[in-house]
């Protein structure tokens, strides 16, 4: 609606210019440690392996028919799959999955409290970490036929 004419504009009512931020400067790296590009990033060692995010194996782990499984068994599954896909270097797929679930029933049957090789893994890293530290990672790098005969034939948790 345009201006009254029997109103008049005080000056604090007059548009006033914007101030806009100037444009960015050029940046580049400076500090020792800052990563400007993929090739230089470390790999392996004291820094690990990077992995894709745990995430995408919740979802592969949600689309599986495996009826129900609680938290801890689910979030111990995503970190056996996470280790077994970021020691490859790409993202968790179904094979990852598939060992996951063989080298965890097969911790669960030597354990002799099953329910404690997975208890408290999706609210503690730090359990997390033991479970890692509990696997053979020749075990879990293996293909899913070498797990399955490694462990006596034994049945998926998925079955």
């Amino acid at each position: 609606m345009g201006q009254q004419p029997n109103m008049p504009l005080r000056m604090e009512d007059l548009p006033r210019p914007d101030h806009h931020p100037p444009p960015p400067r050029h940046w580049s790296p400076q500090r020792p440690g800052d990563v400007s590009s993929p090739g230089e990033s470390r790999w392996g060692g004291a820094f690990a392996t990077p992995g894709s995010d745990s995430g995408f194996a919740l979802s592969l782990l949600a689309e599986r028919e495996s009826g129900e499984r609680d938290d801890d068994t689910t979030a111990a599954l995503a970190v056996l799959m996470m280790a077994r896909a970021s020691h490859f270097g790409r993202a968790p797929v179904r094979m990852d999955a598939d060992v996951a679930e063989i080298v965890l029933g097969r911790a669960e049957k030597s354990a002799a409290d099953a329910s404690a090789v997975v208890r408290g893994v999706s609210r503690s890293r730090d359990r997390a970490g033991e479970l890692l530290e509990s696997v053979d990672l020749g075990l879990l790098t293996a293909d899913a036929e070498r797990v399955d005969t490694a462990s006596g034939g034994a049945e998926s948790m998925s079955s």
